[in-house]
């Protein structure tokens, strides 16, 4: 029962000392660092441009031939879909042909 005890007090002693350590590194070591990035955000408060290096203004894209757009892009789908529709007939009468040949044996 003294083991026990023994290994009870010192693992009790090792989670105190941890925490203490824990709370310690908290409390000073990530406070310093915190100060250190305050540093670095006071040093982008001082950049100022210069003429040369004035903002642009976006360039904008126009809109106004929405609607040609619009039917050149519903021609260009109506071809794709007419080649697709041939090609799924040419395909299913292929596969048609198929199975008339694997069943007349």
């Amino acid at each position: 029962m003294k083991k026990f005890g023994k290994f009870l007090f010192g693992l009790t002693a090792t989670a105190a000392a941890g925490a203490g350590l824990y709370y310690a590194y908290k409390k000073y070591v990530e406070k310093a660092d915190s100060e250190e990035e305050d540093d670095f955000e006071d040093d982008l408060d001082e950049f100022e441009l210069d003429d040369e290096e004035s903002p642009k203004a976006p360039e904008y894209v126009s809109i106004n031939n929405f609607g040609e757009n619009v039917e050149k892009v519903a021609e260009n789908v109506a071809e794709k879909a007419e080649d697709f529709a041939e090609k799924a007939a040419d395909a299913a009468e292929g596969a048609v042909e198929a199975v008339k040949d694997a069943f007349s044996e």
